[in-house]
Order: C-alpha cells, then structure tokens, then sequence
C-alpha cells in the first residue's frame, strides 16, 4: 500500500513457496476468498490476497491485483475492480465503502469522484477536466483543471496548451492550493549532450509563488 516494491526468492524444496529479504512470505497457489490466487504473509501476520479471478492484462501481461488484506484478528478491507484493471469499490469488515465512479473523456476513462461511506455519513471527493486538442493525430486529451474535496476550497491546474512547442507545450504552468497560494512554472529548451549530439529538451526556466498574504518569490 505504500507503493514499496519487493523480491520474493524460491524456499528450498517447493516451486511456489517464496520469501523476501525481510521475511515476507508468497504462496504463488493459494485459496483467496474469492478462489485461486496468490498469498503474501507479512512479518506482522497480515494476509495480503492477488485472486486471479480478478486478473487483467497490460499489454501481454497478466495482473492479478491485492483483492483482500486481512489482519491477525480477521478483519478485512476487499478490493472490486472492473474488467479494465480500474479500482471499483473498497469495503471492509464494518461495511464502510470507498466508491469511484468514472466516466469517458475521449478515448479514456478519467475519473470523476471517490466516495466514502459509513454509519456516519458519506464524503465526497470530485475532479473536474478540460479537453485540449493534441496535435497531430492524436485527437483530444483530457487534463486535470480541478480537485474539490469533500469540504473547503480546492485545487486548480493550469496548462500551456497553446505554448509553443519550444516552451514544453501542454506542461503544468500553475497551482492554485485551497489556501490561495500559486505556484506558476515557465518553461523553455535547452540542448543536452545524448552522447552523439545535442538534442533540445524543456526544462524549467522559472518557478514563481505568490497569493494571498504571500511575497511573490
């Protein structure tokens, strides 16, 4: 869950028995609660379930992604997901249920809200889009303008669609934060030695922050 990546190595005397440097364990033919799958058992005894009922592909590759993870004490936090790989719904034991809900944004699923729901009521968090065309065949494309969280102001982002290409067309050029605070980016090229010859690429020219009670800096 915190985006760490680990190795599992082959136990002596069993081809789908693994662990990992620091003792977690893989069962690469396990029964999840939802059929065959894999199984992980941290050091701290959590279960960590991959039910390849779930699977999807990239590219030519199978994905089985974490459907449960389940503590000493047999609670449990379950993970739907649709048939594209995309997180439907996340549930655990006490029924609370996080929810996202998407919609098509050109050739795209972009996603629209997650919301959180329990005995005590229910939190909503939404995302709002601005299409840019992308030259030259690429058609339209949809970019993140907007995050609004369940309560109090939210963020904004601005593009440079129209820059020329020389200014790092399409890139990030402002943060708005919910305190008001900006962060505006400008972009230009500069040539970098590849090892053959220079080749021209977009770096950052100016990072400026201003807002409400701020210096500009």
């Amino acid at each position: 869950p915190d985006g760490m990546a680990r190795t599992f190595y082959p136990l002596p005397g069993g081809s789908t028995r693994f662990v990992s440097r620091d003792s977690w364990k893989l069962e690469t033919m396990c029964t999840t609660q939802r059929g065959a799958g894999a199984c992980i058992t941290t050091t701290s005894g959590d279960r960590l379930e991959f039910a390849k009922s779930d699977q999807y592909d990239v590219g030519a590759h199978p994905v089985w992604p974490m459907t449960a993870q389940l503590d000493v004490f047999g609670n449990a936090i379950e993970v739907d997901y649709r048939s594209d790989g995309r997180v439907d719904t996340i549930t655990d034991t006490w029924s609370r249920t996080v929810s996202f809900a998407y919609s098509s944004c050109g050739p795209r699923q972009c996603l629209d809200s997650i919301t959180a729901a329990g005995a005590g009521g229910s939190r909503e968090v939404t995302y709002s889009y601005t299409s840019f065309s992308v030259p030259p065949a690429s058609g339209s494309r949809a970019f993140l303008t907007g995050v609004q969280p369940a309560a109090g102001p939210g963020y904004t982002y601005g593009y440079g669609a129209s820059l020329p290409v020389s200014q790092n067309r399409y890139a990030l050029t402002s943060i708005t934060y919910p305190s008001g605070g900006t962060t505006a980016y400008t972009y230009a090229a500069r040539n970098f030695f590849t090892g053959r010859q220079d080749v021209p690429m977009a770096v950052v020219l100016n990072r400026t922050t201003s807002g409400r009670d701020l210096p500009t800096a």
